[in-house]
């Protein structure tokens, strides 16, 4: 069980290099999304992230707009949550993009 904030060391490039599906939904996860996870050759194999029911807060990171970030992400879970961010531009662009 993942207590407390998101851990930023997860985007550490090569810290989960086949990690295709994350679970984290009711768990008691608080504070922001980390912007690190984002980044150039972070989670590469990314496909489907669930953060649903849970104390995250805070604005969707702009990085996670990025054309190079998530490239396999197909499904993003932040229902009940308080995160509160409209969707950017680079964010709704990726979206189409994966679909």
């Amino acid at each position: 069980m993942c207590l407390g904030a998101l851990p930023a060391r997860w985007g550490a490039t090569g810290f989960f290099p086949k990690l295709t599906y994350r679970e984290l939904t009711l768990t008691p996860l608080t504070g922001t999304l980390p912007a690190s996870w984002a980044q150039n050759g972070s989670l590469p194999s990314l496909e489907s992230i669930w953060l649903g029911d849970t104390k995250l807060s805070g604005n969707l990171p702009g990085e996670w707009g990025s054309q190079t970030a998530f490239r396999q992400l197909a499904y993003l879970n932040l229902g009940n949550t308080q995160t509160m961010s409209s969707i950017t531009g680079n964010m709704l662009q990726l979206m189409l993009w994966a679909h």
